[in-house]
């Protein structure tokens, strides 16, 4: 339940760039088309995306020792087995 907030909130945080992105752009230019802006914030969550999962992996796998898929720690898999 935790990493699904913290997931959450990720996405809500990068959504929230990709609007002031939008927004910047919108007073840099004169107008910008709602199609213009859909298409930016699509072309944001796409490329954000793969970050956004990445992290909730690393997270699940590397740092919340609670998650049934725990790993051992980030360096683990580096230097080998650190923890006993």
């Amino acid at each position: 339940m935790y990493t699904y907030k913290i997931t959450k909130f990720i996405c809500s945080f990068l959504l929230l760039l990709s609007l002031g992105f939008v927004m910047s752009i919108a007073q840099a230019q004169d107008k910008i088309t709602p199609d213009e802006a859909k298409a930016i914030a699509n072309d944001a969550y796409i490329l954000n995306y793969p970050l956004v999962m990445m992290y909730r992996t690393m997270y699940l796998q590397a740092i919340d020792p609670q998650s049934k898929s725990y790993s051992g720690g980030l360096a683990n898999g580096l230097i080998g087995n650190v923890h006993p």
